[in-house]
């Protein structure tokens, strides 16, 4: 959208209730706005794009997910107000507004967590896994930006969004698995993809997992081996990626952490396709890492109110 676009956007009303203020986000889906309930004054955000009636829509795509498969949950997941498709705005998604993402949170913190902060966030980060593989769902773009705390009296805890990509892995109906075929393309962040999503393999709930290893990397690292390499074309770069993904030794990844990082990558590079993950024993692994599980997080000290 122009800024022509997003003044005429800025005010405007979703079902005469909810008013549409700042932008506060922007990706290949549109725009996410921070709303208000003008009911209750509650504050909310709105995520829109101009695509309406086309299927290609990451929107209408998320709003099918959240209908179909979404409604029920609330744990880890923002609650939605309405969705549906209106004139000029295009298709629409109001939910709960929840605080910063954990991109936003490690560049506060200089790009610097401790190992506490860490082994928190990579808790809670399996056990939102867990939640969202329960209802036959992958997720398919996990990555620190899709990671938020939440507000209010749910601000020390994390919740996930963006389910733009998101896909089942087994029929609702009959719970067949999909089958496993190497002719998908590549699905997600490349930073943060699997190896097998990296070479365009359908994916399962093993490639979620791999991915929150790699971001477990990212946040004790500060950088991941294959970022910043300069290559034009996207096939080539997408290929020197992979191979980079695959020759970084593992233990490269999280020198001075703990093994159980090591053990947790090496395991979800060697599910199987159809494998469950075994979340509990991860949970209990990382959990045991944790003197004193307090949410109490590296980025506290700057006492910023997230609320």
């Amino acid at each position: 959208m122009g800024s022509d676009e997003r003044n005429l956007t800025t005010g405007s009303l979703i079902c005469d209730k909810y008013k549409i203020c700042e932008p506060i986000g922007k990706g290949g889906f549109g725009i996410c706005y921070a709303g208000e309930d003008l009911t209750t004054g509650e504050k909310v955000a709105i995520k829109l794009d101009s695509k309406t009636g086309n299927s290609k829509s990451s929107v209408l795509h998320e709003i099918t997910i959240y209908r179909d498969y979404l409604k029920p949950i609330n744990s880890c997941i923002p609650a939605i107000y309405w969705y549906g498709s209106q004139t000029q705005l295009g298709n629409v998604i109001v939910m709960q507004l929840l605080g910063p993402n954990l991109e936003k949170l490690f560049q506060l913190c200089d790009k610097k967590f401790s190992q506490k902060t860490i082994q928190m966030i990579a808790f809670q980060m399996i056990e939102i896994m867990k939640t969202i593989h329960s209802m036959g769902l992958i997720h398919r773009d996990i990555k620190p930006e899709n990671f938020l705390l939440g507000s209010g009296i749910h601000s020390k805890r994390l919740f996930i969004i963006d389910f733009g990509l998101s896909k089942p892995y087994k029929d609702n109906q009959t719970g067949q698995h999909i089958d496993f075929n190497t002719t998908a393309r590549m699905t997600g962040t490349l930073r943060y993809c699997s190896i097998n999503a990296n070479k365009g393999h359908e994916q399962s709930r093993r490639d979620d997992m791999e991915s929150l290893a790699y971001i477990m990397a990212y946040l004790h690292l500060g950088s991941l081996p294959w970022q910043g390499i300069k290559v034009r074309q996207t096939i080539s770069r997408q290929k020197a990626v992979q191979e980079i993904k695959e020759t970084t030794p593992m233990k490269h990844l999280f020198k001075n952490a703990s093994n159980v990082f090591v053990d947790f990558l090496f395991e979800c590079k060697h599910l199987d396709f159809k494998e469950e993950p075994n979340y509990e024993i991860w949970r209990t692994r990382f959990g045991q890492l944790i003197d004193e599980f307090d949410y109490k997080y590296d980025w506290d000290r700057f006492g910023h109110n997230f609320d």
